[in-house]
């Protein structure tokens, strides 16, 4: 079992406690990757995601808390130096997060109110909730570990703060969406989320595209088959953090309601650009870091002769199989080029291509 699945099963047997709960209130940060907002971490300046999406209160970063891989750590989280503590325990788990040296999850931020303003690029923790007079609202499901709302039609929807996805779909929704949209070009989002069976993910999703959330609508946004699975999450529809650039987000956690705001400007927060050669590059079931390839039938990568199941051995000679990262950004670079070489059936085969 690799060593990543083993330890977030040991943070869902023991999970890390929370002290009290108490409110966050801290200043605003500029969103460009994800979410996050700075605390005191055992006396020090740390920056955590907000991760609505999280079960788990508190998940530290190895760089944060060296020599403590794989435990639970006993923290002092706070606000401010003055503030009571947040949390007295905390999971330490390997991973990599832009700009952030762990995860603030929300059995933590369920005490708080939230405000996520893509379209001004900011979000901030709030001492009082603002004037909501006209924002459209629905109630939170308080039983839930992650956030989860009451859609009078769509029934329970996660949201989910810290996936960089738009909206999310099981199989049966998603194939009823395409059915209604059939001109929207495809395209596949791959990704690594503790949330996918295998820990990998590569479904088909369509760029630029709006989504009917009555009475919103949420525009300019993506929308692709779940990478969850809902028959252990309980939801059938995960709405990430790429469904709101254009809409401003209150989560009143002490009210119980989330509040949305629709904002036509051209938003300061900038979604991912689409995977242009609609080919992904994803870790072997072991995570050793030799990439497999998921296609998308009749895609470009599919054109330019890859095959599923191929393994990439080298990009451009490099001696050694490439990153998860590096392949996700190269499929995102209109004209960049590519040597792979990769094995096919014990053999090995040189693709050369170029992303449209």
């Amino acid at each position: 079992m690799p060593v990543l699945r083993l330890l977030l099963i040991m943070a869902l047997v023991t999970p890390a406690r929370a002290a009290t709960p108490q409110a966050i209130v801290a200043k605003g940060q500029e969103v460009r990757v994800q979410p996050l907002v700075t605390l005191q971490l055992n006396g020090r300046s740390t920056p955590l995601l907000v991760d609505t999406g999280s079960a788990a209160p508190l998940v530290i970063f190895p760089e944060a808390l060296p020599n403590a891989a794989g435990k639970i750590a006993t923290v002092d989280l706070r606000v401010s130096k003055n503030q009571p503590p947040l949390a007295d325990q905390a999971t330490v788990l390997p991973a990599e997060i832009p700009g952030a040296k762990g995860i603030l999850g929300w059995p933590l931020l369920r005490n708080s109110i939230w405000k996520l303003d893509l379209p001004s690029g900011r979000h901030e923790f709030l001492a009082a909730l603002p004037d909501v007079r006209g924002w459209i609202s629905f109630p939170i499901i308080t039983s839930r570990d992650s956030l989860a709302i009451r859609h009078p039609q769509l029934g329970e929807v996660f949201l989910d703060s810290g996936a960089r996805r738009g909206a999310c779909l099981t199989k049966d929704r998603w194939n009823t969406w395409r059915k209604a949209h059939p001109e929207s070009e495809l395209t596949l989002s791959e990704g690594l989320s503790p949330a996918s069976p295998g820990g990998a993910f590569a479904n088909p999703t369509a760029h630029d595209v709006s989504f009917a959330f009555a009475p919103l609508e949420f525009r300019h946004t993506n929308v692709g088959e779940a990478f969850f699975d809902p028959a252990h999450d309980g939801a059938s529809i995960l709405l990430g953090l790429e469904t709101f650039t254009r809409t401003a987000m209150i989560v009143d956690g002490p009210g119980k309601r989330v509040y949305f705001q629709p904002d036509e400007r051209e938003p300061a927060y900038k979604p991912l650009p689409p995977n242009r050669l609609q080919t992904a590059f994803l870790p072997d079931p072991d995570f050793t870091n030799a990439l497999c390839i998921k296609l998308l039938p009749g895609g470009a990568g599919e054109r330019a002769g890859l095959q599923d199941g191929d393994r990439v051995l080298e990009l451009n000679g490099s001696g050694a199989p490439p990153s998860f990262t590096t392949m996700f950004d190269f499929v995102r670079k209109p004209g960049a080029k590519a040597t792979l070489r990769i094995r096919r059936n014990r053999q090995p085969v040189i693709i050369k291509l170029t992303v449209p």
